[in-house]
C-alpha cells in the first residue's frame, strides 16, 4: 500500500482523484487544498509520494516542490496539472519533479497514467539506494583485478606516486614500499621523456591520454622500453592520474632489426629509375617506388591498398583501364603480359610506356603477387605521332574558325575550303575541293561579283577588303558578309591564286535593328514605370560609393515634405532624419551588403523635414563592378505609416483577446475533467441501456468539445506575430523532440535552409511527425526532411517509409475535422503556411510512405551559407 498525499485548489478534482486511485487498493491517498497544509501533513504522517498541481492561490506547485528540497525532503514529487507550456515543464523537471503530467482527456486513462507514475516513481528511489550498495561490491572487485594485473599500475598525485601494485614493483626492480612509494614520479622516467611525462600529467587532469611509448629507469639503474597509457580520476577524494605500463624491451629490439632489413631493400627499390611496384593477384596495390609515385605527385598511403585501375595513373583513361583489368587476369593465370600503355601524371602530364606484369609463385605454386614495371617510351612515341598528325592539325585549324576560309585559281575553283564554305553550301569538304566554285553558287550576278573581284586581287597583287557583300546559301538565307582577299601560291606550284577570309556579319545587322527597338520600348516603359511609383507612393534612391552621393527622387522627396535640394546629399547626412534604432538596422544592412553583396529588405521609422514621425519600408539592391564588388546600392521606398498603425492596433486587440480566452479555457478544462469524471462513476451505478445511451453520446460532446477548446489554444497566436526567417533543420529538430519518436529517425538533409513562415511553423512540422507516428505503422523507421529548387521557388518535402495514406482519404486530407485524432492537425498546418503564400499537399504512394510537399514561393527561402 503506498501512502499518497495529492494538493489541488479544485475539491471536485481531489474527489475525483481519491476515488479513482483508492479503487485499485494499492493507494492510500490523503487529499488537501493547499500548500501550506500539505506542509503541516508532512510533519505528521510519513508518505511515500506527493501530487500536486501547478496553478494555487496560495503557494504554486512549483514554489512547494523548491520549499521540499530545501528542506532535504526527497519523496518522488509528480506535478498534475492543466497548465501544459513548456517553461513550466522546463521549470518543473529543472526544480526536482520525478513527473509531469498535463491533466485532460479520459479520466480513466488519466488517473491510471498517475497511479503507474506514482508507482514508478517509488521504485526509482528503491533502484537508489541499491545502486550505492553494488557500487561498493564494485570497487572491491576493481581492487582485486589491479593487484593481480601483468601490467605495472601505480597511481600518482601532484607527482609524487601513492600508489603501486606487485608487477610495478618487480618491472620496477624494487623489493620495499618505500623504494617506489612517496617517491617522485617523474625519477623512473628516462631524462629523455621527463619534459613529456610532466606535461602528459599536468593534461591528464583534463581527459583521457593515448597510448604511448617512454623508456623507465629500474632501481639497478637498467633502461626498459615501456608502453604507457593515464587517465585521470580521483584518489581518496582529489585528482590523481591512473598509469598502467607494459615492459615491451624485447618487442622494441625486434621491431628495429625488420626495420633496418626494411630500409635497405627499400633502397634498392627506390633506386631505379623505372617505374616499379606490387600488387596481388587481384590488382590491390601494395607497394609502388619512389619513381612511380613521384610522377603522380603522390605518397605512398594515398594509393596504397587501391585496386591499382583506380589509382592516378590511370585517371580518366576508361580504354587504358579495361586493357589493365584484362592484362591482371591474364597475369594472374600465370603469364607474363607486356603492352604499351600511357600513364597518366602530375598536372595532366602522360608519358607513354613499355608496361609488363609479371607473376611472382609460392612454394605451393599459387601466385602470391604480380611485378609491375614501366618504361618511359614517350619521346620515341612522340616523334611518331608528331609526324602523323601535323597535316590533321593544320586541317582542324581552319575548320574550327567560324569564318569562311577558302582559297580559288583565276578560273575559280577551289584549292582550299574550310567546313565553314562547305556548311553554307550543304556539302562537305572533300565534295568541294577540287570543283568549280559555279557548281554550288545558285544566284549568277553573286557569282559573277564574287569571281571578278578574285581575278582583280589575283591580276593586280594587292588585297581587297569588301565591307558587305550579300550572299544566298544552300537553305534560302539571305547572309551579309565582309570580306578580305589577298594574293595566294601554293608551295611548289607557280599558278596564282587567291585567298579570302569571309566573316558572316548577319547576326550584327540583326542586333542593330533590334537594339534601337528595344532601346524605344525601353524609354516607354521607363516612363510607365515612374507614373506607377507616383500612383503608389514609391520613391527610388541610388547611392554610389566612390562618390558617397545619395540620389533620391521626386517623389521620395515629396513623401518626407522636403524640397529637392541642389545638390545631392553623402550618406551620412542622411542620418538626421532616421530614429537612432532604424539608422543603427540601416548601416548594418548597407556594410552586409557593401562586403556581401546582399540586398536587403527593411521596415524603418523616420521623420519627415517638419520632425514628424512616418514608417517606411525599404528595399535595396547591388551593382558590382566585373571583379564583384559593391560600386552601387539602389532600391526603393514606400510609405507603410498607414498601415503600421493599423497592424500595431489589430495585435494589441489580439493580445488582449487570447488572455481573456486563456483564462476562460483552463477553467472550461478544469469543469470538463470533473464532469467526464462524474459520468464515468455514473456509469458504474446506472444499469438500464437508454440511459447509458445518453451518458455515451454526452461523452462523445465533452469530446468535441476539449477537441475545440484544443484548436482554438492552437489556432489563436496565428497570424499575430510577424513573419520571421527560421531555420528548417531547428525547427523540425525540436518539434521531434516533443514526440515519442520510438526508434523512429529523423533527418534532415541541409542545416542551412531558413524559410520566411509564421512563428508557429514549428506546429507544421510537429502535426507532420505526429500523425507520421500515429499512421505510419510499426515497420516504418525514418522521416526525412529534403528539398529541391525550382522555377517556381522551393519546394520542401517531409516523407516516411510508412505504409502511407490511403487514395479516398486525401482530398478531404486538409479539410477541418477530418481524421482520427483531433481532426485539426493538417486543417491548422494549411493555414499556417497560407500566412506567408506558402501552399501544401499530400503526393505519397499508398503503401510506399506519406510524402507532403510544402511549396516556398522565391524570395521567402534562403540557404545561409550562400549570405
Amino acid at each position: 500500500m503506498y501512502n499518497v498525499l495529492y494538493v489541488d485548489d479544485e475539491p471536485g478534482l481531489l474527489e475525483i482523484g481519491k476515488l479513482f486511485l483508492e479503487q485499485s487498493g494499492q493507494f492510500s491517498i490523503d487529499i488537501t487544498t493547499s500548500a501550506r497544509d500539505a506542509l503541516t501533513l508532512l510533519n505528521t504522517k510519513t508518505y511515500d509520494a506527493i501530487i500536486s498541481d501547478y496553478k494555487m492561490p496560495d503557494i504554486d506547485g512549483i514554489a512547494f516542490l523548491k520549499m521540499l528540497k530545501g528542506s532535504g525532503n526527497t519523496l518522488p514529487f509528480i506535478l498534475f496539472t492543466g497548465r501544459g507550456r513548456e517553461e513550466v515543464v522546463i521549470d518543473a523537471i529543472n526544480s526536482g519533479a520525478d513527473f509531469y503530467l498535463q491533466k485532460g482527456g479520459d479520466p480513466t486513462a488519466q488517473f491510471a497514467e498517475l497511479a503507474h507514475k506514482i508507482r514508478q516513481a517509488v521504485s526509482r528511489r528503491q533502484e537508489e539506494r541499491a545502486h550505492e550498495y553494488a557500487l561498493r561490491e564494485s570497487e572491491e572487485k576493481y581492487r582485486i583485478l589491479v593487484e593481480t594485473s601483468f601490467d605495472g599500475i601505480v597511481i600518482h598525485q601532484d607527482g609524487l606516486i601513492v600508489y603501486a601494485n606487485a608487477t610495478a614493483f618487480k618491472l620496477m626492480g624494487a623489493e620495499k614500499s618505500d623504494e617506489i612509494i612517496g617517491k617522485p614520479l617523474l625519477s623512473f622516467v628516462h631524462p629523455a621523456y621527463r619534459e613529456l611525462v610532466r606535461k602528459r600529467s599536468v593534461s591528464a587532469t583534463e581527459e583521457n591520454l593515448p597510448v604511448i611509448q617512454e623508456k623507465f629507469i629500474r632501481k639497478n639503474g637498467s633502461v626498459i622500453d615501456v608502453d604507457v597509457v593515464a587517465r585521470p580520476f580521483a584518489w581518496r577524494n582529489k585528482p590523481a592520474v591512473h598509469v598502467v605500463f607494459r615492459d615491451v624491451t624485447a618487442r622494441r629490439k625486434a621491431e628495429e632489426a625488420l626495420r633496418d632489413r626494411e630500409s635497405k631493400m627499400r633502397a634498392i627499390f627506390d633506386s631505379t629509375f623505372q617505374f616499379t611496384g606490387m600488387m596481388t593477384p587481384e590488382g590491390i596495390l601494395t607497394d609502388a617506388n619512389r619513381t612511380a609515385l613521384s610522377f603522380i605527385g603522390a605518397r605512398m598511403e594515398d594509393v596504397i591498398n587501391l585496386p591499382f585501375w583506380e589509382t592516378p595513373w590511370w585517371k580518366g583513361d576508361e580504354a587504358g583501364i579495361r586493357e589493365l583489368q584484362e592484362g591482371i587476369r591474364n597475369a594472374a593465370s600465370g603469364n607474363f603480359v607486356r603492352y604499351e600503355a600511357e600513364l597518366q601524371g602530375l598536372d595532366h602530364t602522360t608519358m607513354q610506356v613499355d608496361f609488363s606484369l609479371k607473376p611472382v609463385f609460392g612454394a605451393d605454386n599459387s601466385i602470391r603477387l604480380l611485378i609491375i614495371e614501366a618504361r618511359d617510351i614517350t619521346e620515341r612515341k612522340q616523334y611518331v605521332e608528331a609526324l602523323k598528325s601535323r597535316e590533321a592539325q593544320l586541317r582542324q585549324i581552319i575548320d574550327l574558325v567560324p569564318h569562311m576560309i577558302f582559297a580559288k585559281d583565276y578560273d575559280g575553283k577551289y584549292i582550299l575550303a574550310n567546313r565553314a564554305v562547305a556548311e553554307g553550301y550543304n556539302t562537305t569538304v572533300n565534295e568541294l575541293e577540287g570543283k568549280s566554285h559555279a557548281l554550288f553558287h545558285k544566284d549568277e550576278e553573286e557569282l559573277r561579283q564574287m569571281l571578278e573581284d578574285d581575278r582583280e586581287v589575283i591580276a593586280t597583287g594587292q588585297i581587297k577588303f569588301i565591307p558587305e557583300e550579300l550572299y544566298i546559301d544552300a537553305y534560302g538565307n539571305q547572309r551579309h558578309l565582309q570580306t578580305t582577299k589577298v594574293p595566294f601560291s601554293l608551295p611548289g606550284c607557280e599558278k596564282p591564286a587567291v585567298l579570302g577570309v569571309a566573316i558572316d556579319i548577319t547576326g550584327h545587322r540583326q542586333t542593330e535593328l533590334e537594339l534601337r527597338e528595344k532601346n524605344k520600348q525601353l524609354a516607354a516603359a521607363q516612363e510607365e514605370r515612374n507614373k506607377a511609383y507616383r500612383l503608389a507612393q514609391i520613391g527610388i534612391w541610388e547611392w554610389s560609393r566612390d562618390a558617397d552621393t545619395v540620389i533620391l527622387s521626386d517623389e521620395l522627396y515629396r513623401m518626407i515634405r522636403k524640397d529637392t535640394p541642389r545638390h545631392a546629399p553623402t550618406h551620412a547626412e542622411l542620418e538626421r532624419y532616421f530614429t537612432p534604432e532604424s539608422w543603427n538596422k540601416l548601416k548594418k544592412a548597407i556594410e552586409t551588403a557593401l562586403t556581401k553583396g546582399n540586398p536587403f529588405n527593411l521596415e524603418l521609422e523616420i521623420f519627415r523635414a517638419d520632425r514628424t514621425s512616418m514608417w517606411i519600408h525599404v528595399f535595396g539592391g547591388v551593382k558590382c563592378d566585373e571583379g564583384g564588388n559593391v560600386v552601387q546600392l539602389h532600391g526603393t521606398v514606400q510609405d507603410i505609416t498607414g498601415r503600421r498603425i493599423m497592424e500595431d492596433a489589430i495585435r494589441e486587440a489580439n493580445r488582449k483577446l487570447n488572455l481573456l480566452s486563456g483564462i476562460t479555457r483552463h477553467d472550461i478544462l478544469n469543469q470538463l475533467l470533473s464532469l467526464r469524471g462524474y459520468l464515468v462513476l455514473s456509469r458504474r451505478h446506472i444499469q438500464e441501456p437508454a440511459i447509458l445511451e445518453f451518458l455515451k453520446k454526452e461523452e462523445k460532446v465533452i469530446d468535441t468539445i476539449e477537441r475545440q477548446i484544443a484548436f482554438t489554444r492552437d489556432y489563436q497566436d496565428m497570424g499575430i506575430q510577424s513573419a520571421a526567417w527560421q531555420n528548417v533543420n531547428e525547427v523540425v529538430m525540436h518539434a521531434a523532440t516533443q514526440l515519442p519518436m520510438r526508434s523512429v529517425k529523423v533527418q534532415v538533409d541541409r542545416i542551412d535552409l531558413e524559410i520566411l513562415a509564421d512563428p508557429l511553423l514549428e506546429k507544421v512540422f510537429y502535426n507532420l511527425i505526429d500523425n507520421a507516428l500515429r499512421y505510419g505503422g510499426d515497420a516504418m523507421t525514418c522521416i526525412r526532411v529534403w528539398s529541391q529548387e525550382a522555377a517556381s521557388g522551393l519546394a520542401l518535402i517531409c516523407e516516411d517509409d510508412g505504409v502511407g495514406i490511403y487514395q479516398g482519404d486525401k482530398k478531404r486530407l486538409f479539410t477541418r475535422g477530418f481524421g482520427k485524432n483531433t481532426g485539426f492537425g493538417l486543417f491548422l498546418s494549411r493555414e499556417i503556411l497560407s500566412i506567408t503564400g506558402s501552399t501544401i499537399t499530400e503526393n505519397g504512394l499508398p503503401g510506399k510512405g506519406a510524402r507532403f510537399e510544402i511549396n516556398v514561393q522565391k524570395g521567402k527561402y534562403r540557404f545561409t551559407s550562400n549570405k
